[in-house]
């Protein structure tokens, strides 16, 4: 295990013999063995920069009278059920603009294995912290009630947004630590110092914004970010702040990759974010923590009645009359020094009208935030009922919950899940 590189900022010469607009030091594709979070083929550079990936894709709106919390939006998602549930980002626009600003990463995004929600906001005129709340509360609406919930897997969420949405997105990602990545584009917000955001967050900035310039927004905003869990920020040469508005193959390439590697822990697309982009005339700036080390780990869990062992803990009970099985296992989803963020999946072996999973935390580690559960005690014995929305379950159907803690990870147990 090589030690992880020293963060820095690469100013980048421009080549006027760059074969492609994105130069790459491809690497072989890692196979991400055993991981069933795994989709699609494996990535190559000309398909990771193609207009779309390889699933078909459809599309469904959501009424702003319909919802509470943001203004409605657009649903892009694979149309293929054959692969299971898929991870899910919600975007936001920037400052006077609506959703058909960023239309475009839609289809193509969902076609790389994703649900992509395209929200509007309450006013145009929200700041950055209301962003932040409304992309929170369009990712609620799309695991809990949205019609294509069942497609999706609510431990694997993502946000992103552009301008004052992607200052929302830093907000977001400050407020609900389990998230799995984050993408703020050409970023503004007044707050320059994210030091306690611990979610993997790439950063896309224009070089000749001056709207949000990437001296005092982008740069400084990736600088504040702490090393653990991952970041990166790619700059683009020359580029305005409205780039994201128009299809990009570079903001779409490590867009997808960034979700790829880290709602999905798929290691493939590793070799387009390390050592990233290189020779180039459309970019300027490239910087990131590689290797990257955070992110989901993935495994294929077994139940504690197997007697086998992983490296996830996994324990299976009845319940009472009338009730049926549910099965739960835990996951540490970040960990940095002195804290870290775990995941707990529930499934159901039996159809189910609500549930309860008993942890074990060890001495020292502490609950001190937890989401999607209602949640009794934060040391020692702590028992995690369902919320409203997530309590019933068709056999098979899984659900889960999160939680950040203070302490270490290590020796944290599910010691029973007891349906009703």
């Amino acid at each position: 295990m090589h030690p992880r590189r020293a963060n820095r900022l690469v100013t980048l010469t421009v080549a006027a013999t760059a074969a492609v607009s994105l130069g790459m030091a491809v690497t072989p594709a890692v196979q991400a063995a055993d991981n069933p979070y795994q989709r699609g083929p494996n990535p190559t550079l000309s398909s990771v920069r193609a207009g779309s990936g390889p699933y078909a894709t459809t599309s469904t709106t959501v009424a702003r009278s319909a919802v509470s919390g943001f203004g409605g939006g657009t649903v892009y998602y694979p149309t293929s059920t054959s692969d299971g549930t898929f991870g899910a980002v919600a975007m936001c626009p920037g400052y006077t603009a609506t959703k058909e600003s960023l239309a475009w990463f839609g289809p193509r995004v969902a076609s790389h294995g994703f649900v992509v929600f395209i929200i509007d906001t309450v006013t145009t005129s929200d700041q950055p912290a209301q962003r932040g709340d409304e992309l929170l509360a369009a990712l609620d609406h799309l695991t809990r009630t949205s019609s294509v919930r069942s497609r999706i897997d609510a431990s694997r969420l993502a946000v992103a947004g552009h301008s004052m949405g992607g200052g929302g997105t830093l907000e977001a990602a400050k407020d609900r630590p389990g998230l799995r990545a984050a993408v703020p584009l050409a970023p503004w917000n007044t707050t320059k110092n994210w030091s306690g955001n611990r979610v993997p967050t790439l950063i896309i900035g224009g070089q000749s914004d001056t709207i949000a310039a990437v001296s005092s927004h982008a740069v400084p905003f990736y600088t504040s970010l702490p090393t653990t869990p991952d970041k990166a920020y790619l700059e683009l040469a020359g580029a305005s702040h409205f780039f994201p508005q128009s299809a990009n193959a570079d903001v779409a390439m490590m867009f997808v990759s960034w979700l790829k590697r880290f709602v999905d822990g798929d290691t493939r697309y590793e070799q387009f974010l390390c050592p990233g982009p290189s020779v180039s005339g459309s970019v300027s700036r490239y910087s990131s923590t590689c290797p990257l080390a955070s992110g989901p780990t993935p495994t294929s869990t077994t139940t504690a009645t197997t007697g086998t062992s992983t490296t996830r803990t996994t324990t299976t009970s009845s319940g009472g009359s009338g009730g049926g099985a549910c099965s739960a296992s835990y996951a540490t989803s970040n960990a940095w020094q002195g804290g870290f963020v775990g995941t707990v999946t529930v499934r159901a072996d039996l159809a189910l009208s609500g549930w309860q999973v008993t942890l074990a935390l060890p001495a020292g580690t502490t609950i001190t935030g937890s989401w999607n559960g209602v949640r009794s005690g934060s040391t020692g014995t702590v028992q995690v009922r369902n919320e409203t929305y997530n309590g019933i379950l068709a056999s098979g159907q899984t659900t889960s919950f999160g939680f950040q803690g203070s302490g270490s990870p290590s020796g944290l147990t599910v010691t029973s899940c007891t349906a009703n």
